[in-house]
């Protein structure tokens, strides 16, 4: 019989929460920025900064038909803008991914931190409801 008992440990770890941003372009138009696990720290002022800097590039259409866009720089992604009114699809071509680029590129250049926001935390969804 052994004197020193193994502990197992789990490999698991905690998953971060999905942290999402609205973007409103303007008083009827709203996206989302989506940014990757390793940014779900960042600041509206900094998602400004990524959403007017980084490289936009166009995603393949996914399962629900819909083309999104990558934020990047160099090798790293920033996140996605997901819901900008786009006729793209897996067979758009260059030219008019093009056109949807410097489409966006022009919406969210005229951003201010004040249109960017987050949804309620947990603190304040209990507080609206307790207002009821």
């Amino acid at each position: 019989m052994p004197l020193i008992k193994k502990k197992r440990t789990s490999n698991k770890t905690a998953t971060p929460i999905n942290i999402t941003f609205s973007i409103a372009l303007n008083e009827d138009e709203r996206v989302q920025f989506n940014p990757n696990k390793a940014f779900n720290h960042i600041t509206t002022a900094q998602v400004l900064k990524i959403i007017q800097k980084a490289d936009i590039e166009v995603t393949r259409e996914n399962s629900k038909g819909y083309v999104n866009f990558k934020l990047s720089a160099d090798t790293s992604t920033f996140g996605f803008i997901n819901f900008y009114e786009n006729d793209l699809d897996d067979e758009s071509t260059s030219e008019e991914q093009t056109e949807y680029v410097m489409a966006l590129e022009k919406d969210l250049s005229t951003i201010t931190v004040e249109d960017i926001t987050l949804p309620m935390n947990a603190d304040e969804a209990d507080s609206l409801i307790d207002n009821l």
